[in-house]
């Protein structure tokens, strides 16, 4: 009797065991099929994220290449270290395209100075000697009392300024007034305008300048700086003035690429490339303030960038948000229904610093919720079609171009079957 107690006794644990056996494989193949889903949704909605792996890769190896240039300048002295780093780095040539990455002079991360400064201050920091600052001073005076209305009258700034002598040579770049820059050193990929809407923000200005121009340089773009400053009391309208923008600043240049820069976010990395691409790019990863992490993968706000063809081809932004939030919402809802998807920096590349706000903020948008439903419905009745605004001013300062425009708001209930399209874009701009 006990031999078969026994017996039964070991059956029934083997049922137990084997009942146990399944509910493991079960969970495991749930959990195993919950995270292959939820890792396929979390590429698909960011495809940058595919390459974190190869990232971390590449960042290794740059700490690796860092210890070992240091190891090699202490004991072997500097010209070992330089020879090794130039075996990493690209070598540039005036015929060719200036290439995205592997640039002289790019380091990751930059060594960020986020005490306050006057403008003053960041010109000496990019001008660095006396006499480069004196003779811009001279070019950026002439060019303001007497020849602005003429050299963009025709829109055709930048050949102007250079038949007349408005330039000056400064670290492998040519300067024209009102901060504008083209590297000699190779063909620029890229002719970026940089728009920066702004208003009342007169501490994080210089600040961005003296730390934004230098990284610009050293990626070897074509760039300009366009601040466009609400001259009216309304409330803020940050995408009215990314239309001013983009409007305006093609009476300057032919840009074709265009980033829109909020004043209060300094890049921490040089490695995130202020270039444009076939899709729309968000170069924020994450900021500071926020431990470095986005709300949702749909944010477009802060730093993102569009090439001309696709700002034109959704219309612009729109006019209709008056105070903070949702305007970078509605910008990413007109690119998405224009069947773009979106790009970002992997990693720390994309990491920003906010600088601190000593002033209330923008009062908030209580309509974005209501306006922000109604995007598809809206694309194309507001935007650049239907843009009012005037200019009240252009002012070339030594680092930036200042545009002050007086923005309108617009009633949609208007008939908008004409374009008004061509009434504020010159012909000759695209």
């Amino acid at each position: 009797m006990s031999v078969n107690r026994s017996t039964r006794i070991s059956q029934k644990d083997r049922v137990v065991a084997m009942k146990n056996i399944y509910l493991a494989h079960f969970l495991f193949l749930t959990c195993f099929g919950f995270l292959t889903t939820w890792s396929f949704y979390w590429i698909i909605n960011d495809p940058s994220r595919a390459y974190g792996v190869l990232y971390r890769g590449f960042s290794m190896g740059k700490q690796i290449r860092s210890s070992f240039t240091q190891l090699v300048s202490t004991s072997s002295g500097s010209s070992n270290a330089n020879k090794f780093l130039t075996s990493y780095q690209v070598h540039l040539n005036k015929s060719l395209l200036c290439p995205e990455e592997w640039l002289p002079g790019l380091q990751g991360l930059m060594n960020l100075n986020m005490t306050a400064c006057t403008m003053q201050e960041a010109e000496s920091s990019i001008f660095k000697y006396h006499t480069a600052t004196h003779d811009i001073t001279q070019i950026v005076s002439r060019a303001n009392h007497k020849l602005l209305n003429d050299l963009i009258k025709n829109n055709n700034y930048y050949e102007a300024s250079m038949k007349v002598g408005l330039n000056y040579t400064l670290a492998n770049y040519t300067y024209l007034p009102g901060g504008i820059w083209i590297p000699h050193e190779c063909k620029p990929k890229w002719k970026v305008a940089i728009i920066i809407p702004f208003r009342d923000r007169h501490a994080h200005l210089p600040n961005l300048l003296r730390h934004l121009i230098p990284m610009l340089m050293k990626q070897r773009l074509e760039f300009g700086l366009f601040v466009v400053e609400q001259a009216n009391k309304d409330s803020f309208n940050r995408a009215m003035l990314l239309n001013v923008g983009f409007i305006e600043s093609l009476k300057f240049n032919k840009w074709d690429c265009f980033i829109f820069h909020d004043v209060d976010h300094i890049p921490e990395n040089d490695y995130n490339y202020y270039g444009c691409g076939l899709l729309p790019r968000h170069f924020v990863r994450g900021v500071d303030k926020y431990g470095y992490w986005l709300p949702t993968n749909r944010t477009f706000g802060g730093v993102s960038g569009v090439t001309r063809e696709q700002f034109l081809k959704i219309n612009g932004a729109t006019n209709i948000f008056w105070g903070w939030g949702g305007e970078d919402d509605d910008l990413w809802n007109r690119l998405s229904y224009a069947g773009y998807t979106m790009t970002r920096p992997v990693g720390n590349v994309g990491h920003y610093k906010s600088m601190q706000h000593y002033k209330q903020g923008t009062p908030l948008n209580t309509k974005r919720f209501g306006l922000l439903r109604k995007s598809k419905e809206r694309n194309f009745l507001d935007g650049l079609n239907n843009i009012d605004y005037n200019v009240s001013g252009w002012t070339l300062e030594k680092l930036y171009l200042n545009i002050s425009a007086d923005i309108h708001r617009i009633d949609l209930n208007i008939s908008l079957e004409s374009s008004l399209l061509d009434k504020y874009i010159c012909n000759n701009c695209f």
